[in-house]
This record gives C-alpha cells, sequence and structure tokens, in this order.
C-alpha cells in the first residue's frame, strides 16, 4: 500500500475532493497543537498495517473538546503500543455529521503479473480494472448495495452505475431529499482518468466517500500498485522505496 499522503496528493492532481488531514508524529505532537484543531474532529491511526482501523478501534469520531482528544489519544496509544505498531501517525480530520457514506473500489481484475529479479511487474490483464460503487461505511459488506462496470467509463455509465444501486436512488433523490449526483459522477470520470493513466494500480479504495449537503470528500483512501511505472511517483521521488509495491 502506498503511503497516504501520496494517495491523498495523487487524487488532488485529478481533480477528486479529498478530506483534509493533519498528520503527528506522536501523542505529544498532537496534544501540543490542540488549541490550533477544529473541533468536532476525527482521530485516525494511521499505519501501513492497519487495512481495517474500524476492527482495532484505531478511528475516533465526534471528539468535540480537548478533554476529550486528550482520552481519546491515550486509548489510541495503547493500541500503538500493544499492537507494536512502531512509526504510526495520527491522523486527524473534520467531523461531517450530515452525509452519506458510500464506497468506490477498483480492482485489476486477472492481472498477470511476471517476476524478474524478485520484484514483480504488471504483463497482462484478464477483464482490466473493475470499478465498483455502493452504500459504504463500517457496513458495507452488510448492506452488499454495489455494483460494478468496466473501466473505463463514460458519463452516461457513470450515473447509470450510480442509479443502479439503492444508495444511488438516494443520491438522486428521495423523499424530497437530494444529493450531488453530478459532481459524484464527475468523480468516477476522475477515477476513471486516473486509473487509465496509471494502470499499475492494482487495487483503490475509498470506504467512505462522504457525500453531504456541504460538499463531497474522499475520507479515506487506500491504494495498491505493482510495477515502476506508476506516474505519481516521478513527483513524489521522497519515497523512491515505493517504486516497486507489493500487492496485497
Amino acid at each position: 500500500m502506498i503511503p497516504l499522503s501520496v494517495s491523498q496528493q495523487l487524487f488532488k492532481d485529478y481533480g477528486i475532493p479529498i478530506l483534509e488531514s493533519r498528520f503527528y508524529n506522536s501523542k505529544k505532537e498532537l496534544l501540543l497543537d490542540s488549541k490550533n484543531l477544529p473541533y468536532p474532529l476525527v482521530v485516525k491511526l494511521s499505519h501501513a498495517a492497519l487495512i481495517h482501523k474500524t476492527e482495532l478501534k484505531a478511528v475516533r469520531l465526534n471528539i468535540k473538546n480537548d478533554y476529550e482528544l486528550e482520552a481519546q489519544v491515550r486509548q489510541l496509544q495503547g493500541i500503538i503500543d500493544s499492537n507494536r505498531l512502531d512509526g504510526t501517525l495520527y491522523e486527524v480530520q473534520p467531523f461531517i455529521a450530515d452525509k452519506l457514506e458510500v464506497i468506490i473500489g477498483v480492482k485489476n481484475d486477472g492481472g498477470i503479473t511476471k517476476t524478474i529479479k524478485g520484484k514483480k511487474y504488471l504483463k497482462g490483464h484478464g477483464f482490466g480494472h473493475i470499478l465498483l460503487f455502493g452504500a459504504g461505511g463500517i457496513y458495507a459488506e452488510l448492506y452488499k448495495d454495489a455494483a460494478l462496470r468496466i473501466l473505463p467509463i463514460n458519463r452516461k455509465i457513470a450515473k447509470d452505475l450510480i442509479t443502479s444501486t439503492k444508495i444511488g436512488r438516494i443520491i438522486e433523490g428521495y423523499r424530497g431529499k437530494k444529493y450531488d449526483i453530478d459532481t459524484t459522477i464527475e468523480i468516477l470520470l476522475s477515477l476513471s482518468k486516473l486509473v487509465k493513466e496509471n494502470s499499475n494500480i492494482q487495487q483503490l479504495d475509498i470506504n467512505p466517500l462522504f457525500i453531504s449537503p456541504d460538499g463531497i470528500y474522499a475520507a479515506d483512501i487506500k491504494i495498491f500498485c505493482l510495477g515502476n511505472l506508476f506516474s505519481c511517483f516521478l513527483i513524489h521521488e521522497e519515497f523512491p522505496q515505493f517504486l516497486v509495491c507489493g500487492y496485497t
């Protein structure tokens, strides 16, 4: 998995809105900056080993003041220590109360790899990259409300993908309340372009994508890539160790 900061910058480069994050190297560093934080907020642990943060209780929501922040960060530090997660960062984001939670995923289906000098490189495709859209959040697997399309897509396919799900019909408008379906379509089109121009992406997950009356934001991003032609690394040279990254 590539570093979150790289994933976020890649999204910005393609015009995909993200929920801005602040990162802190330690509990002390975070608490010293507490007066500058916009409450209410969310604090997460950021580490390559934390694929499903919620299951480890590594996400704390709706923290309203300094007192709550100190208590929650103390508990998060306990998770870091007990699981020996050296190098973990604290990630802070604003808390969005009124929102829908959507999952968007991309996976390279049937990719063929070739190993050269112990490193894996992408050689060919089966169906290629598949795009998933559906109801997201921690209950995404329980809802089972999702649809698939083969990339690349156009505007018509993007809208059809969204409205073929129950959550998509809510976005389009239900019982007098509607959300910004046009921006949601644009995000899917931008992702289609991103994957087309960075074909070494093996898996990409946005869960959740917040869709709120005030805007749409990718809150949590994971990208796995394969090979050494991933274009974002030509820009982000501070991460040379990820020029070839394993797919898990």
